[in-house]
Formats: C-alpha cells, structure tokens, sequence
C-alpha cells in the first residue's frame, strides 16, 4: 500500500480589482470607448474568472469616490468570503474623517484606503498639505495601509510624503503607471527607484496591460516593465493584482495572470508564492479562510 502526502498549495491573492452597479454620474472615469466597463460588476463574475486562474481571494478596491462607496465594499466582503479585504475611499480632509475611519477600522475586511490622487489637479500640493497628512497619520495609527495612485509624470514629491509617513504600509498601484506606448523608461525607472529605498513602501504589480495600447500591446515590452518593478522592490514588496474589470479594456484576467507568472518565472518558488498571495496577506493583514 503505498501513501500520498498532499501538499497544499499556497493561497493566491488578487491584490487589485473591483466591483461596482454602473453609474455613469458615479463613475465619470470610465470614458467614450470604454463600452466593456459600462455594466455591473459584481463577485459572482469574479468568482469563476478567478478559481479558473486559482486565484483563492481578492482585495476589493474602491471605483468611486464616495465614503458610501468603503460600506458597499464592506457589506459585499461580508456577503462573500473570498473577497478578502476592502481598501475603500474618503476625504482625509473632511470634518468627518477621523469618525468614519475609526468605524471601518472595526471592520475585520477594512484593510485600508486610496484617495485617487492621479484625479486631483495638483497631488503634489495634497501630499504637502497639513489636514491632508494628519489624515493619513490617522491612518497609519489604526494600523491600515494607503493605496498611492498616481501617474507616472505626477510621482514628483511622492516619496517624500511616503518618507513622513513609515508607521505602516505604502502600497504603489499599478507599478506607477508608466506611459508605455510613448516608451517612458528612465524618468518612471528613476522615481520609482526613490520609492522603492524606502522599506514601508511595496509595489502592486498591476495595471500594465491598460497604460499600454489597449489592441496591440505586445507581452515582451510589458514583461521589461514587470520586471524592472521585481528589481527594484525584491520579490517581498511586490504583491500580484489583476485591475479587474479594468484591465479587460486591454486583456482577459487570465491573461494578466499569465503575464505576471512569466515576469515571476525566474524566481524562486517561495518567492513567487510571496509576490502572487503572501505579501498581500502580510501587508493588508488578511484573515484567509
């Protein structure tokens, strides 16, 4: 008789997706020609997409920038255990800040929150700006993270924020969203650099396929941005999200799966264990099942 030892796998996070029922006044960022996102998006979807990427859970990222936009989230994570976590949205700056915060903070799936600082007219006079970084101590005494969203050519000023700010983790979306199709290298190489010196700060390997031409974005040019953000930060401080449904404006959730595992393919096996589920545990402090 001979005896199988089942060794399990480790769990896989999708750091970066989202939910919403369609809104074209709530939702003002999805443009003319971006006719795919112009529906509902809800867990049931995700649920098949991922387990046919075996991807075990996800972390649910705010779409809308409105606090009853983090109690939606909130209510659907408690409805639907795979979605692991919630970083939801508010004004750092409203009356009502510290109030709210402390709330959500109760919530077990309130990891933490992201202000879409690429929206603002000027993000560098935001993260200078006084109310603004007592929010995010606020922030930071709860123990919850902050999603850093910015563009490429807005990162001016963001490491020094992040700097003020080393009580608990810094998350940079989307790689820092490089401007692929104009071939941005060394001014995106350079002040992500800046961020990634400092040891709070990780990296959500995210959102390529979108900063690229949506129809005829070619793996090989993407796989040298992935890559480099692997180098920068080390295989501990990268975390693997999907920037689902957004990202079917350029590319199916498995396709962006598969272009990530080929970015993680010369790491070890514990290390793409890390970047694909392990970090995001450890940084947004998630409670699998």
């Amino acid at each position: 008789m001979s005896l199988e030892v089942t060794v399990e796998r480790a769990k896989r996070i999708d750091s970066h997706q989202h939910f919403w029922r369609y809104n074209p006044q709530e939702l003002p960022w999805i443009e003319r020609g971006m006719s795919v996102l112009q529906r509902d998006f809800l867990p049931s979807e995700l649920e098949t997409l991922r387990r046919g990427a075996e991807i075990d859970a996800s972390v649910a990222v705010q779409a809308r920038t409105r606090p009853e936009e983090t109690d939606w989230l909130l209510a659907l994570a408690r409805d639907n255990p795979s979605v692991a976590g919630v970083v939801g949205w508010a004004d750092f700056t409203a009356p009502d800040f510290s109030m709210r915060l402390e709330g959500w903070a109760e919530d077990p799936g309130f990891c933490g929150l992201r202000p879409v600082l690429q929206a603002m007219p000027d993000p560098a006079a935001v993260m200078a700006d006084a109310t603004f970084n007592e929010g995010m101590e606020r922030l930071q005494r709860q123990g919850k993270s902050f999603d850093l969203l910015l563009k490429s050519h807005q990162l001016s000023g963001s490491a020094q924020f992040c700097a003020r700010h080393d009580a608990h983790w810094i998350i940079v979306d989307h790689c820092a969203k490089p401007a692929i199709p104009e071939g941005e290298w060394w001014t995106w190489h350079d002040n992500l650099a800046r961020l990634a010196a400092l040891p709070h700060v990780v990296c959500k390997l995210s959102g390529l396929v979108t900063e690229a031409d949506w129809k005829n974005w070619r793996g090989q040019n993407l796989l040298r941005y992935a890559r480099a953000v692997i180098e920068l930060f080390g295989p501990a401080r990268v975390l693997f999200g999907s920037d689902w449904p957004v990202c079917t404006l350029a590319a199916e959730y498995q396709e962006v799966v598969s272009l990530a595992a080929e970015a993680m393919a010369a790491y070890s096996a514990p290390e793409r264990a890390a970047m694909f589920g392990g970090n995001a545990a450890k940084v947004y402090n998630l409670k699998l099942l």
